[in-house]
């Protein structure tokens, strides 16, 4: 049985006007008690409602959490997503310890002892960060179509559709794709486009063997690799990003890493992928640091991403949501793919985007 309605893509909208109203609502009370100090009815009714609010935020929270892990995020979407789940921490932070304090004065204190002016300023700052939260997720919703219903969605999808077809018309005419931006594919480029488009460290393209050929999504690169490494990177600084590439690797042995805000071998941010495991991390002072990991079973062709946007990081095997951590932001850098292992790896697309 269904408890939401169609139109619903998750619980989290049926939820999401509990705290806002409670969280206005409270800091009234408030000032009801400061006010009118012969309703001593107010000052219990305001200490409720910031329980009732508190507890509300973290209800809202683990579904906005969990509605993150469950739906597509376009890629333009995933800064606003990032700022949302920021303001929303905070939102939750506030609420929390203020519920809290309140329910320990309301059940040891009694009267008039605690109704104080200053009692009010986490209930205001409760405000600003509930207009914050709420502004990055209505612009989820109408600037970004996030969660809209299908209808809707599909003609975004068409505009979007045709918008990136006239697009890719206007740069097949006057650019080579390959040079000029951040996209590589195997059935556009040559061995030797290939060669000169990437940044090579640890290992030189002329040290490995590279084949063109074909696998089960089309063209293909087959790099051989005989107990080697190598880090292929775009020359470009890029900051908030999406990363993403299309391969195949069940005749390899080893990791493959997408590799992202590269400054160099001692610091950068990955997604690491291997048959059995992913992990999401970063190289920092030359040593390893994990924020999330998931066990799996990838075989054949798949299509890894690795996104970082706002000190939020997901990782992504063919578009499902598997590890996803936070941690402060390096400086714009590279990005690319690290290989390391023995056997075959075999290549489709490597392309990024910069989220503005």
């Amino acid at each position: 049985m269904n408890l939401l309605p169609e139109w619903a893509p998750n619980i989290h909208p049926m939820l999401i006007h509990f705290p806002i109203v409670l969280l206005l609502l409270a800091p009234l009370f408030d000032v009801g008690a400061l006010v009118f100090k012969k309703s001593p009815w107010l000052l219990p009714a305001a200490n409720f409602l910031y329980f009732l609010a508190g507890f509300s935020v973290v209800l809202v929270f683990i579904s906005g959490k969990l509605a993150a892990q469950n739906i597509d995020i376009p890629t333009d979407a995933y800064v606003t997503i990032s700022k949302h789940a920021n303001w929303a921490l905070y939102t939750l932070i506030l609420a929390g310890i203020n519920g809290a304090i309140r329910v320990f004065l309301m059940i040891n204190i009694k009267g008039e002892s605690f109704s104080r002016w200053y009692m009010l300023i986490p209930g205001l700052l409760g405000i600003v960060f509930l207009i914050n939260t709420a502004d990055q997720g209505a612009k989820l919703v109408f600037a970004h179509g996030v969660g809209v219903s299908a209808k809707m969605n599909s003609n975004h999808h068409k505009m979007e559709v045709q918008i990136e077809s006239e697009a890719a018309v206007h740069t097949h005419e006057h650019a080579d794709p390959d040079v000029e931006s951040l996209q590589w594919s195997a059935a556009t480029s040559t061995l030797e486009s290939f060669s000169h488009r990437f940044e090579w460290l640890i290992t030189q393209p002329e040290e490995m063997g590279i084949s063109k050929g074909n696998n089960e999504n089309g063209t293909a690169f087959n790099i051989h690799l005989e107990d080697q490494e190598t880090l292929i990177l775009f020359p470009e600084f890029v900051s908030n990003l999406e990363l993403q590439t299309q391969l195949n690797f069940d005749k390899f042995e080893g990791i493959v890493r997408l590799v992202h805000h590269f400054s160099s071998l001692d610091q950068y941010d990955f997604l690491e992928a291997s048959s059995t495991e992913v992990l999401l991390g970063r190289i920092v002072g030359g040593k390893k640091k994990i924020f999330d990991s998931a066990k799996t079973n990838l075989s054949k062709a798949v299509t890894l991403k690795a996104v970082g946007t706002e000190g939020h990081f997901r990782g992504y095997a063919d578009n499902e949501l598997l590890t996803h951590g936070h941690g402060p932001d390096f400086p714009a850098g590279k990005l690319g793919l690290y290989l390391k292992g023995s056997g075959l790896i075999s290549l489709n697309e490597l392309s990024g985007t910069e989220i503005e």
